[in-house]
């Protein structure tokens, strides 16, 4: 089933081996190169925290008002895990900011939200926004990722054809 990343952010994460809340999803943690969700952040850490995440592999599920994990243990700090989570440049918050850029130079608008595979954690489609009142006049397009032809860190290029398909 898809799911929109907007859907997910806020969703309460409740163990199952203990049956209590044991944090919130704050924001996503996304791989530009695979174009996957990589982890969900819990919680960002401050002064005296580290920030805490739960790798993707360790939802169980993501139901409408809650996401569940077997055990608390699968909550790990950002710092422990071998691939770091804790770029802000791969969070969620950061994506729905990402100019959308075809091959031919022309801005195709903002990315607002991305659509992912709740199984494979694989984003499916990329929102895009060209403001709010272009989104209440035409509403808003969805690229798919095969129409991306790279993520930047800046921008995401989309493929000339896709351009094409857009303006039908």
């Amino acid at each position: 089933m898809a799911r929109k990343a907007s859907d997910v952010i806020g969703l309460k994460v409740i163990s199952l081996d203990k049956g209590e809340e044991v944090g919130e999803i704050n924001d996503i943690i996304y791989d530009p190169v695979s174009q996957r969700i990589k982890a969900f952040l819990l919680d960002e850490g401050g002064w005296f925290s580290e920030a805490k995440v739960i790798p993707f592999e360790g939802i169980e599920k993501i139901g409408e008002d809650a996401a569940t994990i077997n055990s608390s243990q699968k909550i790990e700090k950002a710092s422990d895990v071998p691939d770091p989570y804790s770029s802000v440049s791969e969070r969620n918050s950061k994506i729905r900011k990402m100019n959308v850029v075809s091959e031919n130079g022309n801005n195709i608008g903002k990315v607002s939200d991305v659509i992912f595979d709740e199984q494979s954690g694989e984003v499916i489609e990329y929102e895009i926004t060209k403001g709010p009142i272009e989104d209440l006049k035409t509403g808003r397009n969805k690229i798919s990722k095969e129409d991306i032809s790279r993520v930047g860190q800046d921008d995401i290029i989309v493929k000339s054809e896709a351009e094409e398909k857009l303006k039908k």
